[in-house]
């Protein structure tokens, strides 16, 4: 259990704006310790919470995306990376369990990819990038999960395309995803066409 290191002064706090970006850098959203954290100082006036999260709604399946679902997709982008990277970390670990019981040496290393492949690309370290070609030639299905993971985050980041084509982008990444034989994939494309706008 870690100790919240006393300050010299609140208004040391309310003026630094790292003390406030080390807590939510560790993870793909904040934790409970950290939430704990960002409530009391809230509570004291130190902190400001401008924004929330919004809980993901969910309806009933639809057959294909729609303009409808790509707003909420996009409204829900946050809960559905969290998502991806908790199909990813157990991906990562059924596979090295896999190696691991064939005895094969490879297990090590989707082992160690397990804590890296969860984070954003652009957070992989020159280390991690170097060791990504061996991951993929170790197990497709987490090559397969690392690559849709980067198809459907374009969905939000691309700017420049209308509403029309990214819909059609958003349909074609469900129905590869619905074909790709990965069980988590095929969950996580459901889930799309269950979000719910706000």
């Amino acid at each position: 259990m870690s100790v919240i290191p006393p300050l010299a002064s609140p208004a040391g706090l309310a003026g630094d704006p790292a003390v406030l970006r080390g807590m939510t850098q560790r993870r793909v959203g904040p934790g409970r310790r950290d939430l704990f954290r960002m409530a009391g100082l809230s509570a004291l006036g130190l902190a400001r919470v401008h924004r929330v999260l919004p809980r993901p709604k969910f309806t009933e399946a639809k057959p294909v995306a729609d303009h409808e679902t790509l707003q909420a997709v996009i409204v829900h982008r946050y809960d559905l990376m969290a998502q991806f990277a908790r199909s990813l970390r157990r991906a990562c670990k059924e596979e090295a369990a896999r190696l691991r019981a064939m005895r094969k040496p490879e297990f090590r290393l989707l082992e160690g990819a397990r804590r890296w492949l969860v984070l954003d690309a652009s957070k992989w370290t020159d280390q991690n990038r170097a060791k990504l070609a061996e991951v993929f030639a170790v197990s497709d299905r987490v090559r397969t999960l690392v690559e849709m993971r980067r198809e459907l985050s374009a969905v939000w980041e691309r700017s420049n395309m209308s509403r029309e084509q990214l819909v059609q982008l958003l349909q074609d990444w469900c129905h590869r995803a619905e074909q790709s034989g990965v069980k988590a994939l095929e969950e996580l494309s459901l889930r799309v066409r269950r979000y719910a706008a706000a």
